[in-house]
């Protein structure tokens, strides 16, 4: 939901997905650009979906029709052992990584 509240982040994860991925894009940062950032901070991301191959997630297009969103896919993995509190750390990460990149 918070990060649903950026307009520079696109949900791509939807109520058929799974429920511990979510995939989302930032629109205007190169996936790799935002999983160095968030490396500083120990968190680990992937980029695209799990069948991407290439710069493209043809997955996210499929779902979306938009390729901006399809070449700007990450996807973020939790655990049942991802507390609260490591969920409020990858926020507040995520957001200084998104106001250095200056968006």
């Amino acid at each position: 939901e918070e990060l649903g509240k950026n307009k520079y982040i696109h949900i791509n994860s939807n109520e058929y997905c799974i429920p511990n991925i979510l995939n989302l894009s930032v629109v205007g940062i190169k996936p790799e650009t935002m999983l160095h950032a968030l490396e500083k901070y120990d968190i680990y991301i992937s980029t695209q979906t799990a069948c991407s191959t290439g710069t493209v997630s043809k997955s996210v297009y499929a779902l979306t029709k938009d390729m901006e969103r399809a070449k700007s896919s990450i996807r973020i993995s939790l655990s049942h052992l991802t507390k609260e509190e490591d969920i409020n750390y990858f926020l507040d990460c995520f957001n200084k990584c998104l106001n250095e990149l200056s968006l």
